[in-house]
């Protein structure tokens, strides 16, 4: 048997450019890159060894049982595996160092020194300023722009960067540099690319101001970017983009408190799926309409949409297809629930659900607002002092991260708290935030 050793694996360049890999880093599914790792008979310990994991931990990852999100982990899957510098950022990672590219091979020289220069400085440019994230969006587009997939990919590149940074940097910061982004995108497709790929990326940059203006609390922006999304998702003439942007003007009326108005978006966004649709697209749009239903204590359509959602996690059907490429696992099923069944006032099925889905809840954001229900239902349960510790946890990152959106739902949370020394700490915790 060969000697095992720590040092990073090796793999070839056809192995990386494959498509069930390119499947996998685009939605960062790193249990199938692994198994596919393993298929070339690998063992899980030399893996273990090479990315810095316990083979343990490498099985859990392989099976499915835990799944890797924090970026230093994929930094380390990345660089023990050798990664290529283009694979690298469909996968969101930055480009490492480009004079050591391990499988990355340089572009054919043509005709002497000075042309193969050129090729390899272009290369070298469209990897160092970003093309490489658009990958992820024009991987999925895949729309007939005769002559344009370059300038589509420069536009569409930056969108994976401010995604990934959105976990660490304020919306205060961040947004200006995306409405700038936005600004310029808007010009560029209405003189340059006014075509379905083009529109396409201008609506999923819209979406995001949408998102981010949320975020500060700035609801009347917030609106108006969902709504130029959805007009061009409406230009692009792409369906599923329509309904991904309608479902987002969905979900952001219902927590803004609009839950019918909020209901009403998603059903439109549920009927402009057509059979062509994955499971994974129904099954986002079915937690939608769970916890906007539990918001409006209806029952019974709470229910029916937890369990449409459930069949459509437990055995999906469809290949994700942009803009749905995320997978709505059970985890994301589970967090679902527990917000749902939150609303509707079904405590004990709340607490239940949350104990499940807590551990997968590692983004910043969506984990605060998570745990702000989950310390209301703590507290109906009464359960205080342990609802007021949620929520400060909650605030904490509200701080940290400076959105607006966070802050305002642990002052909701708080108004209508019963006298306690938690919520004493957590009204002083609000006034510093505020200061």
């Amino acid at each position: 048997m060969r000697e095992e050793s720590a040092d990073s694996l090796r793999l070839p360049l056809s192995f990386w450019r494959s498509e069930a890999v390119q499947d996998a880093l685009t939605s960062r599914d790193i249990g199938r890159l692994l198994r596919d790792v393993g298929a070339r008979g690998i063992s899980q310990t030399r893996i273990g060894l090479a990315v810095g994991l316990s083979q343990g931990r490498v099985s859990d990852i392989v099976r499915g049982t835990r799944r890797v999100a924090r970026l230093h982990v994929l930094e380390r899957v990345a660089t023990g595996l050798s990664m290529p510098v283009r694979e690298r950022q469909i996968l969101g990672l930055a480009p490492g160092d480009l004079g050591d590219r391990a499988s990355w091979s340089p572009p054919a020289t043509h005709g002497g020194d000075e042309a193969g220069d050129d090729v390899q400085r272009k290369e070298f440019l469209r990897l160092a300023l970003g093309t490489g994230a658009g990958l992820v969006a024009t991987r999925y587009i895949s729309l007939p722009d005769e002559g344009a997939n370059d300038l589509r990919s420069a536009l569409a590149g930056p969108i994976a960067h401010y995604r990934r940074m959105e976990h660490a940097v304020s919306s205060e910061h961040l947004a200006p540099a995306v409405e700038a982004h936005l600004a310029l995108t808007r010009v560029t497709v209405e003189q340059s690319l006014p075509t379905t790929g083009g529109f396409s990326v201008l609506a999923e940059i819209a979406g995001m101001t949408g998102w981010l203006a949320a975020d500060r609390g700035d609801l009347a922006t917030a609106r108006n970017r969902y709504a130029e999304a959805v007009r061009r998702a409406e230009q692009a003439r792409n369906p599923l983009l329509t309904a991904y942007m309608v479902a987002s003007l969905g979900q952001f009326e219902t927590e803004a408190g609009n839950a019918r108005i909020g209901l009403t978006f998603i059903a439109k966004a549920e009927s402009l799926l057509d059979r062509s649709a994955p499971d994974s697209a129904r099954a986002w749009l079915s937690g939608l309409r769970a916890v906007t239903a539990g918001q409006l204590r209806d029952r019974k359509s709470t229910v029916a949409a937890l369990k449409l959602a459930d069949t459509l996690t437990d055995h999906p059907k469809g290949e994700p297809v942009w803009p749905w490429v995320f997978q709505f696992d059970s985890a994301k099923l589970a967090s679902t629930r527990a917000v749902a069944l939150g609303r509707l006032g079904d405590t004990q099925g709340a607490i239940a659900a949350f104990d499940v889905a807590n551990p997968h809840l590692t983004g910043p954001k969506p984990r605060a607002l998570a745990l702000v229900d989950h310390a209301a239902v703590l507290v109906v349960a009464g359960h205080v002092e342990e609802g007021c510790s949620a929520a400060l946890a909650a605030l904490q990152t509200g701080r940290d991260l400076r959105s607006r959106r966070v802050v305002n739902r642990v002052t909701d949370f708080t108004s209508s708290l019963p006298s306690s020394r938690g919520a004493m700490e957590l009204s002083q915790a609000l006034q510093e935030a505020r200061a």
